[in-house]
């Protein structure tokens, strides 16, 4: 899988890693991290953009910050960004309440690489991301549907996605 360039809005407020591989309209078809179910079209209003990667993530929080924790809760599929307000932080690790969310026990304590200041990014547009599709030619199809070929090409055009379509018989490459 490429590496992980949105958030998906799941149930219970949470949102997955995933990359998106197709652009359709004001829908995405999207890809999970850890590919714990198939491709999936959703609407852009759910989709968020990750923070800015380049900002270190402070290792103490403020009693009442808004935060996300990145953890596996409620029986999800895999794990997930949940809305959570700081009740006390102490040394590396945070008290956490998770916000519609409902956990017993020592589930709310969290350490530092675990917690990150809430994502206030908008939903994502039609302007956010661009789809370029490139023809196949026929002798090389067999070698475009395996996926780790695609990496050297991707990096070199600055795409976040790069993903052969075999229905359509073209590269798409979402930028």
């Amino acid at each position: 899988m490429d590496d992980p360039n949105v958030e998906v809005l799941g149930p219970h407020g949470a949102y997955y890693k995933a990359t998106v591989v197709d652009i359709n309209g004001e829908e995405v078809t999207v890809r999970y991290e850890g590919e714990w179910c198939a491709d999936t079209r959703v609407a852009m209003t759910g989709v968020r953009l990750p923070p800015c990667s380049n900002i270190p993530l402070p290792t103490e929080y403020a009693e009442a910050a808004e935060v996300e924790v990145f953890d596996q809760l409620m029986g999800a599929p895999h794990a997930a960004f949940w809305k959570a307000t700081v009740k006390m932080s102490k040394g590396d690790f945070h008290v956490v309440e998770l916000v519609g969310v409902q956990v017993s026990g020592g589930e709310n304590i969290f350490p530092s690489d675990k917690v990150r200041p809430r994502n206030t990014n908008p939903p994502i547009t039609s302007k956010s991301l661009h789809k370029v599709e490139i023809e196949v030619p026929e002798d090389i199809r067999d070698y475009a549907r395996m996926e780790s070929v695609h990496k050297p090409f991707k990096k070199a055009v600055g795409s976040t996605s790069c993903v052969y379509n075999p229905d359509t018989r073209k590269l798409v490459l979402i930028v």
